[in-house]
């Protein structure tokens, strides 16, 4: 039996405008779902026909993964390949460009929306096609971080793990719609670019500072690069999970890339709620 994975991710920088009237009614759902040959396939979760594909692959120990934006950006290839490349797993693509694509703060605050909606649909989901709130895993970057939270808060803190990807930083402090450890039962952080694009501060159950969480990343010399780095160097650790952490005492220790460093490895800071 097949599980489901569903992801979530916004340009944090609006490349273009858009309109943003429709947002709701107008959202266009997608599954990633492997053909008998292993490749994935983006199918229109409004198609008649979907249902019946999505039932087959239902079941009480289904994961699903939830990702908003266009269903063929970067970020998508990169995380829905490596799932299926470890996993038999269905990737469920939430599509809400015509407001990620407005001006940032018209995106910024679409964002409790676009979560009420897919909590909403998440809620439909498993009532309707089966599954368990501990196979949930809603992953989302920038602005798509606070999306899945508030999605996970309206479907009421059940999904199993919450990743957010350098969560959006502009407007989103002390912002009681931003992702925090209330959005579900597990919740993760990956901190590439705060201070800038991203929140530098903890937010979650536990809070990982990659070359101390800031820019430049290595290899980047635009904080656009260092805020993407989240979602690829997260990508590479569902295929391969290679990458170290060091548990770190406080914040400062996790931002000082002296303290990460030691003669065999560039460690990943962690900073974590004690149990």
């Amino acid at each position: 039996m097949a599980s489901e994975t569903m992801l979530l991710d916004s340009n944090v920088i609006p490349q273009v405008p858009g309109d943003n009237s429709h947002y709701v009614e107008g959202q266009s759902q997608y599954i990633w779902m492997p053909d008998g040959d292993g490749n994935p396939q983006l199918v229109d979760l409004y198609e008649p026909a979907d249902e019946a594909i999505l039932r087959t692959r239902n079941g009480a120990n289904n994961q699903y993964w939830l990702y908003t934006s266009d269903g063929n950006s970067a970020i998508n290839p990169a995380i829905t390949s490596a799932y299926l490349a470890v996993q038999d797993v269905n990737v469920i693509v939430v599509d809400w460009r015509a407001l990620a694509n407005s001006a940032y703060s018209t995106a910024a605050g679409g964002v409790p929306n676009v979560g009420q909606f897919l909590g909403n649909f998440l809620v439909w989901l498993i009532n309707t096609g089966g599954g368990n709130w501990n196979s949930v895993h809603l992953i989302g970057f920038s602005l798509g971080a606070h999306v899945v939270a508030s999605a996970g808060r309206i479907a009421g803190g059940r999904a199993m793990r919450i990743t957010g990807l350098d969560p959006a930083g502009p407007t989103w402090q002390n912002n009681g719609n931003a992702l925090s450890s209330n959005a579900g039962q597990y919740v993760e952080a990956i901190h590439t670019d705060g201070g800038l694009l991203g929140i530098f501060n903890r937010v979650a159950d536990a809070d990982f500072y990659p070359n101390g969480g800031r820019n430049p990343q290595p290899g980047c010399w635009i904080s656009t690069c260092s805020h993407s780095r989240a979602w690829d160097l997260f990508a590479s650790t569902v295929r391969s999970n290679h990458l170290v952490g060091r548990l770190c005492a406080n914040i400062n220790q996790a931002e000082n890339k002296r303290y990460l460093w030691t003669e065999d490895w560039k460690l990943m800071a962690v900073l974590k709620v004690e149990a």
